[in-house]
């Protein structure tokens, strides 16, 4: 919080009666207008995340930042939308430091939010803070261990957006069959009983383009399984399959950082030397009465189970089906070598990245043969293995 924040709403402001901003323009309209001005944007101040990152991904390729420089421009601005950049739509990455952005790993956001939220209801005179929405990339066993029902409890967000990637699921690594356990949406639901904010919820489904069909699997029972609790009754996903949206993307096949699959190269799910393709499924939910507007339907199955899933064994636990099995490869990984260029030197800057400084030695490339089984191919064949990471 700033030094002058206390005086720059204690203070009476100047009138500003020549101003067709507030001479002519309803509260409301200037409400909206400096909501948008203070939307997050892509920050040409820095660098684009690299493709090798695990967190670069679309709709999140580089660091954002608001420009407040609106709120500078005068005090009745100020007491008007000084809180709007509390209450926009935030970012949470609940999964280890390296699977983040750099400029996410602090872990006082939240504490420093807190601190705002006792003034913004003063301000607005209301009894909690409700945010615009939530943004969570979150492991599989970071929701299993209840890390989503904090966050969700404490920001009261009018929208969530859970995304699942693919090395969030557990035992990626292996090839196992996707599964969620699921037990946390019903201590999520027993907490949005007592208050909830919340009007739409989109969960995000991402695995290798070879998995396509577990994805889906997972996501058809979730649509007939899952429910939220919101502040307009009970939220459900449409069972009608035009009602969802679904989108490939490709990314690079090695990831750089301190974690254990550092400089890793995941050959058995590549489909081109140095590239993976990923599937994506979107699963929304929300109120019935919007869902029919949609010309969607809910399915009854969904109904009963909300219902009666206090007496039901694992009620939301999700499982493609057992005949997907673990895809048959000698060698998942090879290590890649690297040749440090120049020595690495300290930098603050939040977007350097210090295997900037290396370049990579060509390895023998392995690529998936037909039959599914892992080749290799001499790396003379092929163009030069420096240019994958562009």
């Amino acid at each position: 919080m700033p030094p002058s924040f206390p005086s720059l709403l204690s203070k009476s402001a100047v009138t500003q009666s020549e101003s067709p901003l507030f001479t002519l323009l309803p509260g409301e309209v200037r409400s909206r207008i400096f909501r948008l001005a203070l939307t997050d944007s892509p920050d040409p101040q820095k660098q684009q995340y690299k493709a090798r990152r695990t967190y670069n991904r679309p709709g999140h390729l580089g660091p954002v930042r608001a420009y407040l420089e609106l709120l500078r421009t005068c005090r009745s601005v100020y007491q008007e939308c000084w809180f709007v950049p509390f209450l926009k739509e935030q970012t949470f990455w609940l999964c280890r430091d390296w699977d983040m952005p750099p400029q996410h790993r602090d872990q006082n956001v939240l504490a420093k939010l807190f601190q705002v939220f006792p003034e913004v209801t003063r301000h607005l005179g209301l009894e909690k803070v409700r945010i615009d929405g939530v943004t969570i990339f979150s492991r599989a066993q970071s929701l299993d261990e209840g890390e989503l029902i904090r966050l969700v409890s404490k920001l009261n967000p009018r929208r969530l957006r859970l995304i699942i990637r693919h090395t969030d699921w557990r035992n990626w690594q292996h090839d196992h069959t996707l599964y969620l356990r699921g037990s946390w949406l019903k201590t999520l639901n027993e907490t949005l009983s007592k208050s909830s904010s919340l009007r739409k919820v989109q969960v995000e489904l991402e695995s290798l383009s070879r998995k396509q069909e577990q994805v889906d699997a997972i996501a058809d029972q979730m649509r007939r399984r899952w429910f939220f609790r919101g502040e307009e009754g009970l939220l459900y996903a449409s069972s009608e399959i035009h009602c969802s949206t679904s989108y490939e993307w490709s990314g690079a096949s090695t990831w750089f950082g301190s974690n254990t699959w550092s400089r890793e190269r995941w050959i058995r799910d590549e489909v081109a030397p140095g590239r993976i393709d990923y599937y994506v499924t979107v699963i929304t939910f929300q109120t019935e009465a919007r869902i029919r507007q949609s010309g969607g339907r809910v399915d009854g199955e969904a109904k009963l189970r909300a219902a009666s899933c206090s007496t039901q064994e694992k009620p939301f636990e999700l499982r493609a089906p057992k005949h997907h099995k673990a895809l048959a490869c000698p060698r998942p990984s090879v290590r890649q070598k690297l040749r440090v260029q120049k020595p690495v030197v300290a930098n603050d800057d939040l977007s350097f990245d210090p295997m900037d400084d290396v370049s990579f030695d060509p390895i023998d490339s392995v690529y998936m043969s037909s039959s599914g089984e892992a080749s290799l191919r001499d790396s003379s064949e092929e163009e030069s293995e420096e240019g994958l990471w562009d």
